[in-house]
């Protein structure tokens, strides 16, 4: 795997080797001490557990070195060269395993079909980067329970939610709504009524979300 890992390095520096900056950026970063090191090595160990589910979701039914080896031959270009880097950046700074392990399976996808990704997976793996356990949790209680159908839009009512959440709900709902993944408006028409008041729309990508959050719990088995 050390040896898959380094080709694939390599290959990444010579498609961005413009960038000087790259090769130059280890000398920039300062020695540390004991205590500080020490802090470090503790942090990194959620980004270890982090990495470790994100290369089961890219690899899903093969070995991690399979794996490897597919992104190397992903990697022709700059363009596909800084959306891996910048797929394996989201991982490192998700603040959710799932979350993480999500991003890491569309980016397996989009390598495994040697591909473009789309807008809508950029706007779903730009949203999990922000996005907690309890953002998870909140999303899947959102679309299977909150759900209403007024006119021609699905929307998300949690007027009736457990109170002592409500805060939990807006939190992630302010997320959602930024990143596009749910869409707002005032005021909806069914018909000849208005529903007047502000309501938070159902979007296509919502189903998206749902559904790769389904096949990774599996995949990791997460929380079982």
């Amino acid at each position: 795997m050390e040896k898959e890992l380094s080709k694939l390095y390599e290959k990444m520096q010579q498609v961005t080797n413009k960038h000087i900056w790259i090769k130059e950026a280890p000398k920039a970063i300062p020695k540390v001490g004991d205590v500080e090191s020490k802090l470090i090595d503790i942090a990194k160990i959620y980004n270890d557990i982090k990495i470790d589910y994100a290369w089961s979701c890219i690899a899903n039914n093969l070995n991690i070195e399979q794996s490897i080896n597919m992104i190397y031959n992903y990697v022709e270009n700059e363009e596909r060269a800084f959306y891996i880097t910048g797929e394996f950046r989201k991982i490192i700074l998700s603040s959710s395993v799932v979350a993480s392990s999500i991003i890491a399976y569309i980016m397996g996808r989009v390598v495994y079909e040697n591909r473009k990704c789309t807008h809508e997976e950029i706007i779903i793996t730009n949203a999990l980067t922000e996005m907690t356990d309890f953002d998870i949790e909140n999303f899947r209680y959102f679309v299977d329970e909150c759900v209403e159908t007024i006119g021609d839009y699905e929307t998300i009512n949690i007027r009736k939610a457990d109170k002592e959440k409500m805060d939990s709900y807006k939190y992630t709902l302010h997320t959602l709504v930024s990143h596009g993944i749910v869409d707002t408006e005032s005021g909806i028409m069914d018909g000849t009524a208005m529903y007047a008041g502000f309501h938070y729309i159902k979007t296509n990508l919502c189903t998206e979300l749902l559904k790769y959050i389904d096949i990774v719990e599996q995949i990791l088995d997460y929380g079982k």
